[in-house]
């Protein structure tokens, strides 16, 4: 089924009869539409891939959430896949509590729709939405069914592996309900009586392995014993005595309260319960945080116990926007390397519009919009883009982007295109419209330009050949480095075209003194000399890796002289080994590549003629 719509696919983007055999990008590209397709949406929830979960409410307790997420991401890496359910949070907010994430999080802003059954229950005991309080742990009931799970409360983290770790992640551990033995059976509410108060269990961490259902007995236990009219699940403790009685039921095993205890808010010592602190503890709940500020947070993040960070830059703020497979399908994500290069050159488009397709989640977006940029982001699937990216100066366009292209009358200064399919045959089919958008003035900025020289996709070629069929009335800019390589494509500007029609004109008006002139050979010479240093200017003038202004800053003996900064570094400067802008080395460049050297050639100029075409560094690593 999978190979059948990835032929389709294939067909319908390059044009090919149904024999050719598909790439694997468009391979990948149909597991991810049949993913969407068989999850509503949800592609998070498809595959069986271990992760951990948090809820977090509206309370005052972001900061704990933002550094159990952070410490979660970087203690466990991409071993497992991440989660955050809120209620009651914007996407703001969202946003904020998850800037220190080092790995892609899912956000699932949930609602009495992701459990209908346990909803029925509090809505028949009069329980509205607004009150269902600790009781929207369990919406949805399982986030990936089919693989091993933990659900937490958003003051809970985790600072360390349990000695079963291993066995949960691979799917094949028993289920686990922490513990609270220093509790009365007050805390079950109206179920103490249901309630093994040998084992003292307590919802606060849930662990479960693939296909585990625990609604059934949970609405056994609702069943038979109903909720008391006018619950309101914000104060009421009978969730703890349900969830007590339901995970008894599936003979679950207490996690004791020493190896995650309790760091109440209320309270000056951390309770390790009856059987004190035995040294085992591999994470901290700061119970109560969410209504008062938590000292022992406070301390255990001060002494580096707790995970915390000072301040954060775009890239990283948006870490939790990437994707590497959390889908069930193989996933890819901008490196950091492409994005700094690309948001670098943004900020020349800062308060303009600008177009980036191949949306995805998110991640190149809203680090655009954060820089200043008004972007319309566009993608053929709907990956929550629109969710994650509320409240930003974005519109989310959900469309085939060159049919999108092909009729659209909004002008965009800058188009970044962040494309999967990137095959010769796709790449025909896009060239005429991204042509078109260039001649009217768009720069435009592609990702994967270089992708055929990773090994798995040696067949995506297409950005090489749609490079060569690029007018020359467009400049091209090539990053090698970081792979997949960024191409920048500039169209010749109205100034540019104007002082070329006056340089053309004054040389009609000179030839025939220009004839006389070079009559002698010194006069030739002259000549061709000035015609090549021109070339030469205008090469560098015309290309992103010569920055007029870094250049003075750098070098003050230039500005001081009053000569041409472009002339200086032309004539002097690149041999000198000095830096035209921040991403290019000259000296690394010289060094690097002797043969540059030998032949006189100004580095830069040799780059921009032949260098980048070769695939040549322009910096060390």
């Amino acid at each position: 089924m999978i190979y059948n719509l990835s032929k389709r696919l294939y067909k319908y983007f390059s044009g090919k009869e149904d024999n050719v055999k598909p790439t694997w990008a468009a391979i990948v590209a149909a597991e991810d539409a049949q993913a969407a397709e068989i999850c509503n949406g949800r592609r998070f929830s498809v595959g069986s891939r271990p992760v951990i979960r948090w809820i977090k409410g509206d309370g005052l307790d972001d900061m704990i959430t933002r550094a159990a997420i952070g410490q979660a991401t970087r203690l466990f890496g991409s071993e497992v896949d991440y989660c955050l359910c809120t209620q009651g949070i914007d996407a703001a907010r969202a946003r904020s509590i998850l800037e220190w994430a080092a790995q892609p999080v899912e956000w699932w802003p949930i609602t009495e729709m992701d459990n209908l059954q346990l909803a029925q229950f509090l809505t028949d005991a009069g329980c509205e939405p607004k009150n269902f309080g600790y009781w929207w742990k369990w919406f949805p009931e399982r986030v990936r069914p089919d693989a091993p799970e933990w659900i937490l409360d958003g003051d809970m983290v985790i600072t360390g592996k349990p000695d079963w770790y291993q066995k949960w992640a691979e799917g094949i551990d028993v289920i686990r309900l922490s513990q609270d033995d220093a509790e009365g059976s007050h805390i079950y509410g109206q179920y103490s009586s249901q309630v093994n108060l040998d084992l003292m269990l307590y919802s606060g961490l849930a662990s479960l392995p693939p296909k585990c259902k625990y609604m059934p007995q949970m609405v056994e236990v609702l069943t038979i014993q109903p909720l008391l009219m006018g619950h309101n699940g914000k104060n009421d403790m009978s969730e703890q005595g349900v969830l007590a009685a339901t995970f008894q039921k599936l003979n679950a095993i207490p996690i004791p309260l020493y190896e995650f205890p309790f760091c109440r808010a209320f309270q000056d010592y951390i309770d390790f319960g009856l059987k004190g602190d035995q040294g085992r503890a591999w994470g901290y709940h700061f119970g109560n945080s969410f209504i008062m500020a938590n000292s022992h947070f406070e301390r255990l993040t001060a002494s580096k116990q707790v995970f915390s960070k000072t301040e954060t830059n775009l890239i990283e703020k948006f870490l939790w926007l990437g994707g590497q497979g959390q889908w069930g399908v193989p996933g890819w994500t901008m490196p950091d390397g492409c994005a700094e290069i690309i948001l670098d050159l943004a900020t020349d488009f800062k308060g303009k519009s600008v177009l980036e397709i191949g949306t995805s989640r998110g991640k190149l977006t809203a680090m655009l919009a954060t820089l200043g940029c008004n972007v319309t982001t566009i993608d053929h699937l709907d990956r929550d883009a629109g969710k994650n990216l509320q409240s930003l100066s974005v519109v989310v366009v959900v469309d085939d982007a060159m049919h999108f292209l092909e009729t659209t009358n909004q002008y965009f200064h800058l188009i970044i295109c962040d494309l999967h399919g990137n095959s010769p045959a796709e790449w025909k089919q896009y060239s005429k419209s991204f042509i078109k958008h260039i001649q009217n003035g768009s720069t435009l900025i592609i990702n994967n330009a270089l992708l055929s020289k990773i090994p798995e996709w040696h067949e995506e070629t297409g950005v090489q050949w749609f490079l060569k069929h690029i007018p020359r009335t467009c400049h091209v800019t090539l990053f090698s480095q970081p792979l997949p390589g960024i191409a920048v494509i500039v169209p010749r500007s109205r100034t540019e075209k104007l002082l070329l029609k006056k340089i053309v004109i004054n040389w009609l008006s000179v030839i025939p003194s220009l004839i006389i002139h070079a009559i002698t050979l010194k006069g030739f010479r002259l000549t061709w000399i000035w015609i090549k240093l021109y070339t030469k200017i205008r090469l560098i003038r015309n290309s992103s890796l010569f920055d007029e202004k870094y250049y003075l800053k750098n070098n003050p003996d230039v500005k001081a002289s009053g000569i041409s900064p472009k002339n200086h570094y032309l004539l002097f400067g690149g041999f000198e080994g000095r830096k035209p802008s921040e991403q290019f080395d000259s000296a690394f460049y010289l060094e690097q590549y002797p043969d540059v050297k030998e032949n006189g050639i100004n580095p830069l100029v040799h780059y921009l003629k032949y260098g980048c075409g070769e695939g040549r560094l322009i910096k060390s690593e």
